[in-house]
Parts: structure tokens; C-alpha cells; sequence
């Protein structure tokens, strides 16, 4: 397989699957937060209340419900937005969350 570099505000929507769901749930049980404490999290970084920015998504899209679904690999594909919130919300780059920890082994071994 070859590999590409592309930017990622070239991207909108990532291809979603029940590993990074599984992921996703690891990370989040990790940093020891149920859903409705991460889906509130979420929600105020897409629209922190101080600010009123303009958003493709709106912060009520991150039910505990829409995360369960999340975490079971459910929708196929999830907008370049939400991860980068989720992302943001659990500490972490948006790398760490897609990324196969052998695949971010590579890339750092590759920049050295």
C-alpha cells in the first residue's frame, strides 16, 4: 500500500469502523469520564458559551446516545468537526484517536 500525505482541512468526513470505536471507548475509559460527562465536554468546546461561533455542528448532536453509537463503530463516517471536538475535549490529537498505535510508531520512527 502506498502512502500519501494529504492536509487535514482537506478532509470533512473520516471513514468510521468499530476498531476506532473500540478506540475511542478505551481513550475515554482511560481518562476515567462517563459519556454524558465527555458528551458535555464535547459540546462545549464545539460552542464554548462565552462564544458564539459559527458551526457546522451543533453541540446537542453529542448525545451519550450519538457516543454509544460511536463506540460501536455504528456510523460509517464522522465529520472531520466532530473529532477534532472530541479529540480536543479528551486531551489529546486528533492522531492519537485515528491513528493504530503501530502507524504513529512508524510515522515518528520515519520524522527522526
Amino acid at each position: 500500500m502506498e502512502k500519501i500525505m494529504i492536509t487535514i482541512k482537506s478532509v470533512s468526513r473520516f471513514r468510521w469502523n468499530a476498531e476506532l470505536g473500540a478506540k475511542l471507548k478505551l481513550i475515554r475509559m482511560a481518562h476515567k469520564l462517563s459519556r454524558a460527562t465527555l458528551a458535555q465536554r464535547v459540546a462545549a468546546v464545539v460552542e464554548p458559551p462565552e462564544e458564539k461561533t459559527v458551526s457546522r455542528i451543533r453541540p446537542e448532536s453529542f448525545s451519550t446516545k450519538y457516543l454509544e453509537r460511536l463506540e460501536k463503530g455504528e456510523p460509517s463516517s464522522v465529520a472531520l468537526e466532530s473529532l477534532i471536538a472530541i479529540a480536543q475535549s479528551l486531551g489529546i490529537g486528533i492522531d492519537e484517536l485515528l491513528l493504530a498505535e503501530d502507524t504513529i510508531k512508524i510515522i515518528s520512527q520515519e520524522s527522526v
